[in-house]
């Protein structure tokens, strides 16, 4: 009886639920604000530890601090290192602040399609159209992809990296790319220096400071010695801790770095890498197969161009909207 007048508990509305997921969202953006902070932030510091702390004193910079002056060494190292860092941060910005390219409005796909061939659902012959808010019903097309983080529909989606907050395709790929290549670069050269100096410290003996000229003719006593192998302790535990964090930096992309080039040479994206790409035509069933690869020099031209003078800009090959295939071109 009791369970028969006992109410159910009240559904939530649909208006709590909207700002759940409001609030949810906001957070996120937060989060991945932050994270692009941090990498951002880590530019500047990774550069100014290692000239400060394994440039300058080891490779002909003593001169700052009174010592041997400048040598061609230590002036050919800070302008690759500088350079290097400068580089990558300037692609870390496009990357982050470049629009990775949305669908035209009211676009549709041409009436005519030569030699009949589609780019088609995963469930068969379905046309391709988006099915998540806000972009319901619209024509997507091809290799494009709907980012639930960003709540639109990008061209050429590769993935959306936190790292940067925002999503990698069709406009900002290439500076990705060149992102990665010049950061694995710099964090590797920094890692070097620091391998270098972290030698030279251990196998150069120890020297007291003097604190007067009697102490500087004066043997070391042993408060003097306790102090020097504290410091050297906690000198050794630092730099391996930073060397360590480097190191992890430096693999981390140039796996990534690795697994991008391996993409550019396929001519595929993230998704189409993990997912496959479904094509059908001339009356033939769907089947799943790159028919973006064009060859390697023409797959690695569609993301950097043709011409030597392109690559290192961060302009986009062709409008993301259509892209040559070895089968037939591919309109939808």
């Amino acid at each position: 009886m009791g369970g028969a007048g006992a109410e159910a508990p009240p559904a939530p509305s649909r208006a709590g639920a909207g700002a759940e997921a409001r609030w949810g969202r906001e957070s996120l953006e937060r989060v991945r604000g932050l994270a692009a902070a941090a990498v951002g932030a880590a530019f500047p510091a990774i550069w100014a530890c290692t000239v400060r702390g394994a440039l300058l004193p080891r490779l002909g910079f003593e001169g700052f601090s009174g010592g041997h002056g400048v040598t061609a060494a230590g002036a050919l190292h800070l302008a690759l290192l500088s350079a290097g860092t400068l580089a990558g941060f300037v692609y870390f910005l496009a990357t982050c602040l470049r629009d990775p390219g949305g669908v035209p409005a009211g676009w549709e796909p041409p009436a005519d399609r030569p030699g009949g061939m589609l780019q088609v659902k995963a469930n068969g012959w379905e046309m391709r159209h988006c099915q998540k808010p806000p972009c319901s019903g619209r024509s997507k097309p091809p290799r494009t992809h709907h980012c639930r983080v960003c709540r639109r529909c990008v061209l050429r989606m590769d993935h959306h990296c936190v790292w940067v907050a925002n999503c990698v395709g069709h406009r900002n790929y290439k500076s990705f790319v060149l992102f990665l290549l010049f950061t694995g670069l710099s964090l590797s050269h920094a890692l070097a220096l620091w391998v270098l100096r972290g030698y030279h410290f251990l196998t150069t003996p120890a020297q007291p400071r003097p604190q007067d000229p009697a102490a500087a003719v004066a043997a070391p006593g042993e408060d003097d010695l306790v102090e020097i192998l504290g410091g050297a302790v906690l000198h050794v535990a630092g730099l391996t801790l930073f060397v360590l964090v480097l190191a992890g930096l430096a693999a981390g992309v140039l796996s990534l770095l690795l697994f991008h080039l391996h993409l550019v040479a396929q001519n595929l994206t993230t998704l189409e890498s993990m997912k496959g790409l479904r094509h059908a035509g001339n009356g033939g069933a769907p089947r799943v197969d790159n028919i973006y690869d064009l060859g390697l020099s023409a797959n690695v031209a569609q993301v950097f161009g043709d011409s030597p003078t392109e690559w290192f800009l961060w302009t986009p090959v062709g409008d993301g909207l259509s892209f040559p295939t070895r089968i037939a071109p591919l309109l939808v």
